[in-house]
């Protein structure tokens, strides 16, 4: 009776103290693995298997995807991903993992599969590839409008030249986005939206025995925006961009008088799980146009509205 619940007692060790999962086949040029999940291991996307080796380094090796007994891993993390073998027993933070491998990190692993191999068995593994729109809330923290100006000219005819500040506020934004990406591959993406309203509350000039401070009166801006980007998707989902855009702004009342120039942006997003991108992105914008500075009309030589703005998207599917 004895031996029979000692024995027992075995077996259950023997699974509690079990490996979790088994390298199946290495993929080098994604940075990713198939393995075999062991013994109803627990297993979701974003939990992760542990890899030991002999100079005492773990590394986490993410779930990407499962697929009945296998899940695919991400390798990227890990710092001793040369040295992981085919076969190689796998462990878990759940469980004891006294039968775990211990790799040797004397000698790199030959068995790396040197082009992309099939993991769901009669399929290819695709590169992740969104084409989707969608519809985004934002804000912009551009608060002033930088400015060179020139004034009417004098009896001499000489024009009185100043450098100034439209002091404004933030504003929310909303728009529409389409975005072609694919990892490890250029794309694009296109927006239009519309923000507002910001109320420009001061302005300050510098001239030749010029000095100018005071309110703009009533001055409310209104900015729509459209923008082209050219873009290059990194795993996993990073995905940074530059392009050029074109500002439609509509003023109401006061003396500011605003018009469409074309200027540049540049960012980066990232995706966050299958329906949601957040973007982060530090944009140039030119206008032309005027402002009345006391009794004096000028006309802007180069006007600037500058700043960050963040973005959160969520994708249609």
């Amino acid at each position: 009776m004895k031996f029979i619940i000692i024995f027992f007692l075995f077996i259950n060790l023997s699974k509690v103290f079990a490996a979790s999962a088994v390298i199946n086949k290495i993929y080098n040029k994604r940075y990713e693995a198939s393995v075999i999940i062991l013994d109803k291991t627990f297993a979701i996307p974003g939990y992760f298997f542990t890899a030991k080796f002999q100079n005492g380094n773990v590394c986490n090796l993410e779930i990407l995807e499962l697929s009945g007994i296998f899940a695919l891993v991400d390798l990227r993390l890990c710092s001793m991903k040369e040295y992981l073998r085919v076969k190689q027993k796998l462990g878990s933070p759940l469980k004891a993992d006294s039968d775990v491998d211990i790799v040797s990190v004397e000698k790199k692993d030959e068995g790396y599969t040197a082009v992309k191999d099939t993991f769901w068995f009669f399929e290819t593994i695709p590169d992740k590839e969104i084409k989707q729109a969608s519809i985004f809330l934002g804000y912009s923290f551009a608060d002033s409008i930088q400015f060179k100006a020139m004034g009417p000219s004098n009896a001499a005819g000489v024009h009185n030249s100043y450098d100034g500040e439209s002091v404004a506020e933030g504003a929310v934004m909303f728009g529409i986005d389409y975005l072609a990406s694919k990892e490890n591959n250029f794309g694009w993406n296109f927006n239009g939206s519309l923000e507002g309203p910001r109320n420009f509350d001061y302005v300050t000039a510098f001239g030749i025995g010029f000095n100018y401070a005071g309110p703009v009166q009533n001055s409310t801006l209104w900015l729509g925006m459209l923008a082209l980007n050219l873009n290059f998707t990194f795993r996993p989902g990073i995905i940074p961009y530059l392009g050029i855009n074109v500002a439609l702004p509509v003023v109401n009342g006061g003396d500011l008088k605003l018009s469409a120039q074309f200027g540049l942006q540049g960012g980066i997003s990232k995706t966050i799980g299958d329906r949601w991108i957040a973007d982060l992105e530090y944009r140039f914008i030119n206008f032309r146009g005027g402002e009345q500075l006391s009794n004096e009309v000028v006309q802007f030589t180069q006007a600037t509205f500058l700043g960050f703005l963040v973005r959160l998207k969520y994708l249609f599917k």
